[in-house]
């Protein structure tokens, strides 16, 4: 057998008796390069130099010669010719190859010995490592392997080097520790040396190691385990873990163990029992990311930041550092938000699962803070008379010159400075208490100068003319997610209308619009204020025209009850429904163009009109909120409402689903950006969040605002997706800076007393109507209103004017006061509202019943929107007017239901039905063989004889059985309760009874049923038969 010589120098000896040794060229190794001694000589004689070595003396069995070369070329196979003389003078001369470091005779003919035996018969031990998964891995794949007997010694010494089959396994992929187990029967071996029957080198070997090779479906190897150690000459068996962390890929198919050393100077070598591969559990690993990055990163300063994280292989993780808390372990994104930062903050996340623990960190740094800009003023100059007659106007001016670091801006700014009335702060003693700037900016260092008209006070004597700068307040609008993301704009009373306005970025503008006096003025964030439309008329902007810009629009009417339509870009108005409707414009249709539609109250059912479409629809009670949106994403706005009494959304044609309680606002928007459409959300004013159902990251409660915050959800940043936003209304109206401009004036008395008139548009009106209330004054410099419907009570109102209040739902009572030059004068006028009261009549057929039978109820109301089962064995909400039937009934039984009406008032009635009492019958029957009879006989002894209950009347429920064989027993034979609503109730014991004695007996039944009892009897006579002699 040939096999590779790892060693440089190698020495072989051969037993020899004599002649010569021929070094012969192999397929490894090119001559004469790779030899440089070659040495042989008998016993008797030194060593020889020649390559060609004859012996001339005697041919003994005693004679040996002994060949030694040394090799510089390492990894080399030698084969040698052994033989007398020439090989054409001796064909009987001996080919072999020969492995280095051993020792080998070579005799001819029978002038020597027979070689030796060979070594014992080889049985292999059996595997010592179990199959179970060890203590922390994954899993165990344990493998055997199939040796060929005595041939796997000379398959061992071949330079293909593997000593048994390849063994399919299919492995997975991953991280391995690798035990090998090794054997070889050294104990025969030694044995037999010592008996003589093996050489030396049967017994002791080098270099019994061996290694497993992995390999693809084709055969192919992929990677290779490490090798075993030696298998010492005084050992059987080895075990020797070989790999503790060995990376095998994916697609192994087979593995077959492989010798480590070729072993060409013996047949023998070592067994590979088994191995054990234990799969090692993969290492976890976590990623995190600020505002997608892996960082660091610079935020501004008091600006929040986005935390998402994943692991792999993990369980559990926990943060530290800047945060804290256990997170989420998951393969997929997860969110968090952190606090406002104002300083740099390290967010670490620390993942364990089986196979340790990993970590991740990013870096936050925060931005210096943004330099304060700070308002300042001092007064250079005020110009005013010294003596002004009470209530007459007169010219001022004031000059203030900036001394702060902030630029003073005029109204058309979100917040704007002007000058303000003082002592007291804010007042209207001289008939205004703002004064807008002449012009913009004013810069730090300039001076403004405001020139206006005042008027005197009524109340005769001296009188400070004090003014001071300020900077309005302004209501703010907080946006989720955005930086910054707060955004003052607006003030107490405007009314919120965001939409894209300016069409040229997808994003949805802020904006408000504020009445000024008699028209409104639309503050559009970016752009110079807008005056549109009577301050009568209701804001419904909407992109009416289809070319992608929101449209500003009202609807007004002008008096006669009618809705007219402005929308700005159209020449003329467009009049479309009753003013008693309310707007609720949408693109019902897909064309992109807004639809003008309205819902109105028909019988407390919203009936939607929709301009273009010949009939309304009826859809949703009153006390529903219209929500409509494209809620299934083909273009189109759906009909839908929201009810607030228990949080259902209903989408015509489409859905019914409870998303909400009662005390939420609806939020109905594209929060995810899908093409799903519209999703269902509710913004919960009890504890500021946000719910908006089938979004994982919404669905359970996202905190952004305050109770008292206005929602107005929109996409603001233009990427398809609704931003949670909210409207917080300031009550702080300015911030004052700077010195006060100060003079006294004198007012001298005046004798005009003023006059006022104050009237209602109707003096009577429908429930849910308005009404508009009429005040003019003259010789009065102020007026005040107090009382009245919600919106009517303010502590300053011009002198003359009118007012729309909202639907009357009650009496109203309206008062005003105005006052003139040292008087003043009130008035009050009160409205009546028709309200009618609910009625409910309830009634049953048939009245009574008997025991355990139905009626059915039905009920009638008149000027309700809703009815609820209030009382008895029935709950829930019913319509106004319906019919149902009862439950079977037991006892008599009363019935309520309540219905209100639109304001909220409500009218009970009730039913009681009659129920007359259960009744109960038993009857016992008896089967001796010919039937069921109430009576029978038979022949002593009589056995198995069979017992038949039928149970009637009206009782109903569970039966309670008891039946005896012989009423003279003391306990029933058998009790039992049966669980039916049968009747009749049969119940049947075959063979239950025995008479073992000749006599009169009577079985008897009791049975009770609903709190009744009922007996019967049977009798059954047992006699001596007759015998009849022939």
């Amino acid at each position: 057998m040939r096999e590779k010589i790892n060693s440089s120098e190698i020495i072989t000896s051969i037993d020899y008796p004599g002649g010569r040794a021929t070094i012969t060229n192999n397929t490894d190794c090119s001559f004469p390069a790779g030899l440089a001694i070659y040495k042989m000589a008998t016993e008797n004689d030194p060593p020889s130099e020649q390559v060609f070595f004859s012996k001339d003396g005697p041919k003994t069995s005693q004679a040996r010669s002994t060949l030694t070369f040394q090799s510089t070329l390492p990894g080399c196979y030698f084969q040698l010719d052994l033989g007398y003389g020439n090989p054409s003078e001796n064909p009987n001369d001996t080919v072999g190859n020969f492995l280095a470091g051993g020792r080998y005779t070579v005799g001819l003919g029978s002038c020597f010995p027979p070689p030796p035996p060979p070594p014992p018969p080889i049985s292999p031990m059996a595997c010592t490592l179990g199959s179970a998964t060890p203590v922390g891995f994954e899993a165990r794949y344990l493998v055997n392997f199939t040796p060929n007997g005595d041939n796997d010694y000379m398959v061992a010494n071949d330079p293909s080097h593997y000593f048994a089959p390849a063994k399919s396994l299919n492995l997975p992929a991953g991280n391995y520790r690798v035990t090998l187990m090794s054997w070889d029967n050294h104990a025969d071996k030694k044995a037999c040396y010592e008996s003589g029957g093996c050489s030396l080198d049967q017994w002791q070997q080098s270099n019994e190691r061996y290694y497993l090779g992995f390999a693809n479906s084709g055969g192919n190897w992929l990677t290779i385990s490490g090798d075993t150690p030696d298998l010492g000459n005084d050992s059987d068996s080895l075990t020797a873990v070989v790999d503790t962390n060995l990376p095998i890929p994916a697609g192994v198919a087979s593995i077959q163990p492989w010798h480590s050393v070729p072993r060409p100077d013996s047949p023998n070598s070592i067994y590979g029992i088994c191995a054990a591969l234990d799969k090692i559990y993969p290492s976890p690993s976590v990623d995190i990311a600020a505002n997608n990055s892996q960082g660091p990163i610079t935020v501004p300063y008091n600006s929040s930041v986005k935390l998402e994280w994943y692991s792999l292989n993990s369980s559990s993780c926990t943060a530290s550092g800047s945060w804290s808390g256990t997170k989420t372990a998951s393969d997929s994104w997860s969110r968090e938000d952190t606090p406002y930062l104002t300083s740099p903050a390290t967010y670490t996340i620390t993942c364990s699962g089986q196979g340790g623990t990993a970590s991740d960190s990013v870096i936050v740094n925060v931005s210096s803070p943004p330099e304060q800009s700070v308002n300042n003023a001092s007064c250079t100059n005020i110009n005013a008379p010294v003596r002004v007659e009470a209530g007459k106007p007169f010219a001022a001016s004031v000059s203030m010159q900036n001394t702060g670091t902030k630029a003073w801006a005029k109204a058309s700014d979100i917040t704007p400075h002007r000058l303000g009335s003082q002592n007291p702060q804010d007042n209207l003693t001289w008939g205004l208490s703002r004064v807008d700037l002449p012009s913009e900016p004013i810069n730090p260092g300039q001076t403004a100068t405001f020139n206006f008209n005042a008027t005197a006070p009524t109340t005769p004597g001296p009188h400070n003319f004090d003014w001071k700068m300020l900077e309005e307040g302004g209501s703010t609008w907080y946006l989720k997610d955005f930086n910054p993301d707060s955004i003052p704009l607006g003030q107490v009373g405007d009314v919120l209308v965001p939409g894209d306005y300016i069409g040229d970025d997808n994003n949805v503008d802020l904006a408000v619009a504020r009445k000024n006096g008699d028209a409104w003025n639309w503050y559009i964030q970016g752009a110079d204020p807008i005056v549109y439309a009577s301050s009568k008329s209701i804001p419904v902007p909407a992109d009416y025209i289809g070319d992608k810009k929101t449209d500003i629009a009202v609807v007004y009417d002008g008096g006669d009850g009618a809705w007219d339509w402005y929308i700005r870009g159209l020449a003329d108005p467009i009049r479309y429904a009753s003013s008693l409707s309310t707007p609720v414009p949408a693109d019902y249709n897909g064309d992109g163009k807004a639809d003008i539609a309205v819902v109105y109250p028909v019988d407390g059912v919203w009936n939607w009109y929709i301009r273009g479409i010949a009939d309304p629809i009826a859809y949703g009670a009153t006390d529903s909120i219209p929500v409509p949106a494209d809620y299934n994403g083909d273009g189109k706005a759906d009909i839908a409402v929201w009810w607030p009494n228990n949080g259902t959304w209903y989408v015509r044609g489409l859905y019914t689903l409870k998303w909400g309680t009662e005390g939420d606002i609806p939020v109905p928007g594209d929060y995810n950006g899908g093409q799903s459409g519209a999703d269902f959300g509710v913004f919960r004013p009890s504890d500021g969040k946000w719910y908006v159902f089938g979004i994982p990251v919404l669905q359970d409660g996202v905190p952004w605002g305050a109770p008292t915050d206005i929602p107005v959800p929109a996409d603001y940043n233009g990427d398809g997706k609704t931003d949670i936003a909210v409207w917080r209304p300031s009550t702080e109206t300015a911030s004052w800076f700077g010195a006060t401009c100060s003079k006294n004036i004198n007012i001298i008395p005046n004798s005009t007393v003023p006059t006022l008139s104050l009237t209602a548009s109707q003096p009577s009106v429908s429930y849910s109507t308005p009404v508009t209330v009429i005040w003019d004054s003259e010789n009065a410099n102020s007026c005040s209103t107090s009382e009245g419907s919600p919106g009517w009570a303010k502590p300053s109102r011009p002198v003359d004017g009118t007012w729309l209040s909202q639907p009357l739902v009650a009496d109203s009572s309206y008062t005003a006061t105005c006052s003139g030059f040292g008087a003043s004068v009130t008035k009050s006028v009160t409205v009546k509202v028709d309200r009618p009261l609910p009625n409910v009549n309830i009634r049953a057929n048939p009245p009574s019943v008997s025991f355990d039978q139905k009626s059915n109820l039905s009920w009638t109301s008149t000027e309700a929107i809703r009815c609820s089962a209030t009382g008895g064995p029935w709950s829930g909400d019913k319509e106004v007017n319906g019919s149902e039937e009862t439950t079977n009934l037991r006892t008599n039984t009363t019935y309520e239901i309540t219905c209100w009406n639109r304001a909220g008032d409500s009218d009970i009635d009730s039913v009681t039905i009659a129920v007359t009492s259960a009744t109960l019958s038993a009857d016992l029957k008896v089967n001796l063989g010919g039937g069921y009879l109430d009576s029978g006989s038979g022949v002593w002894p009589l056995m198995d004889v069979d017992l038949k209950a039928t149970t009637g009347g009206s009782a109903a429920g569970d039966i309670i059985y008891k039946f005896w064989c012989d009423t003279r027993d003391s306990t029933p034979t058998i009790t039992e309760t049966v669980s039916t609503n049968a009747k009749p109730h049969i119940q049947e014991h075959i063979n239950l009874c025995d008479y073992n004695n000749q006599g009169r007996y009577f079985a008897k039944l009791e049975v009770t049923r609903s709190g009744i009892n009922a007996v019967d009897t049977a009798e059954i006579l047992v006699a001596r038969a007759c015998a009849i002699s022939p």
